[in-house]
Formats: C-alpha cells, sequence, structure tokens
C-alpha cells in the first residue's frame, strides 16, 4: 500500500486515497475468530499506528511540497492531506476494535458461562440420578417400582 504512490507515479498523498484502508477492519475482524479481545486490541492499535505513521511518511517525504489543505472539497477532489479526514480514520479504526473487542469478550464469558453451567447441570443430574438408585436398592423388595430397573432420567 505505501508504494502506490511510486507504482503509479503520483505524489505521497495518493496512498492515502487508497481504498486499501478498509483491509485493516477486515483483518481487525479475523483476530476476533481467536475469541480473544487482547489479539482485536493489538491488531486495532498496531493498525492506527500504521495509518498514523503513514500520515506522518506522506507529510514529511517531501517538504517542499505541502499537501497539506483545509478544504474539504480540495481533500475529495486532489491528492491533497485533510488532517481531520485522516484522523478520523484513526478514530474510526480505534472505535471498531473497542466494540469488537467489547463484543467478543461478551461472547467468551458467555461461552465459558454456558459450559460450565451445563458441566454443573450434568453433575446434578448423575448426582440425582445416585441418589435415586442407592434410595431404591435400600427399599424392601415389595415397595420398589416395577420400572426403577429401566428408568433413565433424560439427559
Amino acid at each position: 500500500m505505501v508504494s502506490f504512490h511510486l507504482q503509479y507515479m503520483q505524489p505521497a498523498s495518493f496512498i492515502m486515497k487508497a481504498p486499501a484502508l478498509l483491509y485493516v477492519f477486515i483483518f481487525i475482524s479475523i483476530r476476533a475468530l481467536r475469541f480473544n479481545p487482547k489479539f482485536v486490541i493489538l491488531a486495532g492499535i498496531v493498525a492506527a499506528m500504521g495509518w498514523a505513521a503513514i500520515i506522518i511518511y506522506v507529510t514529511h517525504i517531501d517538504p517542499g511540497d505541502n499537501m497539506l489543505t483545509r478544504s474539504y472539497v480540495q481533500y475529495l477532489t486532489s491528492n491533497s492531506i485533510l488532517i481531520g479526514a485522516e484522523v478520523d480514520k484513526i478514530l474510526s479504526i480505534l472505535i471498531v476494535t473497542a466494540v469488537l473487542a467489547l463484543a467478543v469478550n461478551r461472547s467468551r464469558n458467555m461461552l465459558v458461562t454456558s459450559v460450565s453451567e451445563r458441566a454443573a447441570a450434568s453433575a446434578c443430574r448423575a448426582s440425582s440420578t445416585i441418589r435415586w438408585q442407592a434410595a431404591s436398592a435400600r427399599m424392601p423388595f415389595h415397595l420398589k417400582p416395577v420400572a426403577a430397573k429401566s428408568a433413565k432420567l433424560p439427559s
């Protein structure tokens, strides 16, 4: 991505117009598949720092060519750089990172809770089956339920 301006023989600010920035969001999202918010946060911070580094590179690569502008129209129609727009991009990266990290953290906690509750329910069910069988074994033969030998609790 950093070499776009060299490949197309354009000024360095050409990098800022490339739609390749959108890949950053895909890379951050891929980190969410590990169900660990630390990886999502790390990917988001690295992406934001990378975009900031590109901004610094573009603004300092050619000191004689001041490409900075304060006009939004000029920013959109030329190779000029609007610092506010670039800061918005960095904030968008960080906000998406925070929201995704929060979602991953909540889903991970829900998964852990669900698995532990399922294990506790299975243990409780097994315990009650054992108690029922023990109580049934102590009953006099004539009081035992007929279906007690084949009765199974639903799982």
